[in-house]
């Protein structure tokens, strides 16, 4: 049972493209692909796309954490919000924390940060 699971799990070459071996898109592009919707989204559009980041495992843990260093404050809320929903809460409440102090995060953004 374990050695199928980490079979499905390995990882292929797939026309110059990583594809996980169950067809799923490996972490980084994932999380790519999700954050790309964050532009200029509402507080509960993020909040509805930090669950969809976290609904991962803990496999995406370090896309989203190399992905919020470039991250404007929307991105960073959703990421952050998603790294405490995966339970790394020191990072994730260290980047909220950002978005909560940034001067250039609009306000609903701002608000929603010190409610995390």
């Amino acid at each position: 049972m374990v050695a199928k699971h980490l079979a499905q799990r390995l990882v292929q070459q797939v026309r110059g493209r990583m594809v996980l071996a169950d067809g799923a898109a490996p972490p980084v592009a994932r999380v790519q692909a999700l954050l790309a919707k964050a532009k200029d989204a509402d507080v509960p559009t993020l909040w509805a796309l930090s669950k969809s980041l976290a609904a991962g495992t803990k496999m995406a843990l370090p896309a989203l954490r190399a992905a919020a260093e470039s991250a404007d404050p929307g991105q960073r809320l959703a990421i952050g919000r998603a790294l405490v929903l995966l339970e790394d809460e020191t990072r994730g409440l260290a980047l909220v924390q950002t978005v909560a102090a940034a001067g250039d995060a609009p306000a609903p953004l701002r608000v929603a940060a010190l409610k995390v």
